[in-house]
């Protein structure tokens, strides 16, 4: 185990193809030399943010049985 401390512009530019273009982390990993369990943390860090904008939009649907059943019940259909 290494403590090598990166960047946060390197890491962004190593989380934005696996995020964006659904790269995998193993291949990424591999082609970088960064352990995948680093690599994991830091797509972690950055996609509870798409979580946070799903909530901000409708704040009382907070788990997916309440989404369904809200789309199953409404009569928009």
């Amino acid at each position: 185990m290494s403590n090598n401390r990166y960047m946060p512009k390197f890491k962004d530019e190593v989380v934005k193809p696996i995020v964006g273009q659904r790269h995998s982390v193993q291949k990424v990993s591999e082609r970088i030399g960064v352990s995948t369990h680093s690599i994991y943390q830091w797509v972690k860090a950055v996609k509870p943010a798409k979580q946070e904008t799903t909530q901000v939009l409708n704040p009382q649907l907070t788990n997916p049985k309440q989404m369904g059943a809200t789309c199953l019940t409404s009569n928009n259909y």
